[in-house]
Order: C-alpha cells, then structure tokens, then sequence
C-alpha cells in the first residue's frame, strides 16, 4: 500500500517496529513459560557435548528470536552449575545462527505474499487467549498470537519505511554512511546499544535497504555486524557484579564477534560479491510505492548476516578449548 503523508508514515514505521519487538519478547516468555522448570533438564540433557551445546543453541535461540535472551539463560545456567562453561561458549556460538534467522523472517516477509495470511494467527491466538482456562493453553495462545503480531509489525512497518525513504533528507542521511562499511558497523552498534536489540537494528536496516538504493549491499553487511558487536556489549554489561565464569561468557561472544568484524569489514566489497554468487544484488523497482522509486531485495541482507555468523562458528567453534583457556 501507498502511504500519504510524512506524519503518518513515521507513526507506522515506528509503530510497526514497536509491534515487532514486543511480539518478539512475547514469543520469548510464551515459550518459557510453556517449558517451565523442564527446561533446565532439557538443556542440561542436550548440552553433553561442545557440538550437541552449539546444535541446541541454533534451535533454542531460533525459537525464542532473542540471541541476548539465549546467552541470559546460558549466563544463569553456569552460575548456577548446570551448564559447564565450555558447553556455555559453544550454545553462545550457536545462538549466533539462531539469530541470524530474524533476518530471514524479515525478507520472508518483504518477498513471499503468503506470509500476510500469518498475520491472522493474531486473531487465532487472541481468541484462543480469552477463551482458555488453563495456564498452559494461554501460554500457547499468546505464541500463536505473537507470530501473527511478528509478521503484522513488519508490514506495517515496511509500509511507512517506503515513503520515508523517498524523501530528500532521509536520503541524504542514509547514503553518508550507507555505502561504508565501517560508517554502518559504528551505525548501528550505536543503534543496538540505545534500543538494547540487535532485531530492531538489522530490522530497521533490512526496510531501508528494501526501500532505497542509497544504502549498498557493502553498508548493509556492516550495519549487520554493528547489531551483532552491539548485543554483545548489552550482555557484558548485565554480567558487571557477577561471578567470574558468567564474565567470561560475555567475554567470548564480544571477542568472537569483534574478531570475525575486523576480518570480514575491510573486505566488505569481496563478501558483497560472493553474496551476489548466490541471490540477486541488483536494484529492482517498487510496487506500492512513490513513483521511480528504487530498492534491493533484502534477502541478500539476510543471506550475508547468516554466512557472516556460520563463519564466525566455523572458526572459532574448533578453538573452544583454547577460547576457555584465554577468556
């Protein structure tokens, strides 16, 4: 749809990001809830080993759309003796993929129709939710419910970002930093740190990058890596007054991700053309939007944040033993 007016499409692009995050940490708790005390005992039974940790990571994290929720609970876990500290590190790296998903799930939303009919699982799990009398089945209400919410904050937020990215000073303001790596990646470790959430971040920079050809395929990987960088120092600052092995967690999610951004930044350009080897890079114009008006399909967004966090694993997941040594 085509948004008349500024004014308005500022109110639902923000509106639209504010129903995305909360029907994030909606998912989150749901699921919680639903698994109780039981889910001690499950990640206790699935983390036996380093590969068995970093699998369960992927899945956990996948499922909750909160790495910061993910490494929070492994954090708990190794304070309080149910999690060994290597099998900590290797969920952490896990939970670096099962992040990464949130991006897919945006250019799902920009790129296949069918996902719109998600949206009704709002009604579906609302209803569910007022008419349920045990606690267990409002639980999964409000999961149904929440990934209707998900999948309506980010049209509606699309919506709005399609016509505020067609004005003059938006795009002034986009193309000073969208086309540098390094201008992106501080960006939007800024970005991170002010709303504490990596999602709304590479959120926010996937609709632009859909809505404009002012940001490059080179500023959007660094505005992934800036969430990534910024969602680690979130996690080392809740570790302050806590004992030595939880700093150590936050520790080596902060390194890992710092190390693989100085490695993958400087050749930005390089890994922008290996994306282009396998999805299309190239600019294609907009429907529902102001005429001539320009975008990229930002699934190639989602494609680099994936590889740019399976290579930060491929690296340093055979290193744990020294990782644990160093941190």
């Amino acid at each position: 749809m085509h948004i008349q007016g500024l004014g308005l499409a500022i109110s639902l692009a923000l509106g639209g990001l504010g129903l995305f995050l909360i029907s994030i940490k909606l998912l989150s708790n749901g699921l919680k809830s639903m698994s109780g005390e039981k889910l001690r005992t499950i990640l206790k039974k699935f983390t036996k080993t380093n590969l068995h940790s970093l699998l369960f990571g992927i899945i956990f994290t996948t499922m909750i759309q909160s790495s910061d929720g993910a490494v929070a609970l492994a954090i708990s876990l190794v304070a309080a003796g149910f999690m060994p500290l290597k099998s900590a590190l290797a969920f952490v790296l896990g939970a670096n993929i099962g992040t990464a998903t949130t991006s897919i799930i945006v250019s799902m939303s920009s790129n296949f129709e069918f996902t719109q009919y998600f949206m009704i699982a709002a009604f579906i799990g609302g209803m569910g939710f007022l008419l349920a009398k045990e606690k267990e089945k409002s639980n999964l209400a409000i999961v149904i419910a929440s990934l209707g919410l998900l999948f309506l904050g980010l049209k509606t937020m699309g919506a709005g970002m399609k016509t505020i990215a067609a004005e003059d000073t938006f795009k002034t303001m986009i193309s000073s930093v969208g086309n540098n790596a390094w201008l992106s990646t501080l960006t939007s470790f800024g970005m991170t740190g002010i709303m504490q959430s990596s999602s709304a971040s590479v959120t926010i920079a996937q609709n632009i990058y859909a809505s404009t050809t002012d940001i490059t395929l080179v500023g959007a990987i660094g505005f992934v890596i800036g969430a990534n960088i910024g969602t680690t120092v979130t996690a080392l600052i809740a570790t302050l007054g806590s004992g030595k092995d939880t700093k150590r967690i936050a520790v080596f999610w902060l390194i890992t991700n710092t190390v693989m951004a100085l490695i993958i930044i400087p050749m930005a350009k390089y890994y922008g053309d290996f994306i282009g080897l396998m999805v299309d890079t190239s600019p294609h114009k907009l429907e529902h939007a102001p005429a001539g008006a320009m975008g990229y399909d930002n699934f190639a967004m989602a494609i680099g944040h994936v590889f740019f966090n399976v290579l930060l694993v491929t690296v340093f997941f055979p290193l744990l033993n020294i990782m644990v040594r160093v941190t």
